[in-house]
């Protein structure tokens, strides 16, 4: 939870840093409400003419009760949704805000040189990852109060916004799992993110500040392993 507090902090307190919040903020809205306005284009009006063909009265009722299912379904699973998108393309999208973080916080710059394939790859199978953890959390994720829900989205968001600053030190997807395993403050972000991600429109409004504190947590456990202070 601290670091997703330092990355709260950090951001609020650095004016230079917010222009690289708004335009990746308003690019992930774009993308999961066209998402969102397409599943419903295919869906509901589809449903609705399957069960206007069987219960030919009441047709107004049925096609007001399709469609709030339709938004209560969303609401339950947005978290996931908007997380799976964002594992396709969260390396990319907050690339920027990662890398101004990172140098407000050491004075450095980090940048790997990986060849477009290594990155194409990496997103890919990230996002095959997050397709498979939500459609397994989604089957039994809201048990046990809910638990194991908040763990799934957290453990995607985990890997998530640590991404960028694993990728500019040459470590892609999966092998960043072996590398995240080994940083200290993990649980704890875990939690954080995995709570937040599955509240609508909060998991928005945060995802500058897990962003940030995804990065400060890889470049502080960094910066204090031995391998780091012998360099």
């Amino acid at each position: 939870m601290s670091y997703f507090l330092d990355g709260i902090a950090l951001i609020l307190r650095t004016p230079k840093l917010w222009r690289f919040v708004v335009q990746p903020l308003l690019t992930a809205a774009i993308a999961f409400l066209a998402v969102a306005a397409g599943a419903y284009w295919l869906i509901v009006p589809r449903l609705d003419a399957w069960i206007d063909a069987r219960i030919h009265a009441w047709s107004g009722l049925v096609a007001l009760m399709t469609s709030g299912l339709y938004i209560l379904l969303l609401a339950l699973t947005s978290g996931f949704l908007y997380l799976t998108l964002a594992s396709f393309f969260s390396a990319s999208l907050w690339e920027k805000l990662s890398l101004e973080v990172e140098f407000v916080e050491t004075g450095k710059r980090v940048e790997a040189k990986l060849p477009v394939s290594a990155v194409v790859k990496d997103s890919l199978l990230r996002g095959s990852f997050a397709v498979g953890v939500s459609l397994l959390s989604l089957c039994c994720g809201w048990t046990f109060l809910g638990i194991p829900a908040i763990l799934f989205a957290g453990f995607l968001g985990l890997h998530d916004y640590t991404s960028s600053a694993c990728l500019r030190r040459g470590i892609t997807f999966p092998n960043q799992m072996a590398e995240v395993r080994t940083l200290r403050g993990r649980f704890s972000f875990l939690l954080a993110a995995g709570l937040l991600t599955l509240i609508p429109l909060v998991n928005v409004i945060m995802l500058p500040g897990l962003v940030a504190g995804g990065t400060l947590m890889v470049v502080r456990n960094q910066s204090s392993s031995p391998s780091s202070r012998k360099s």
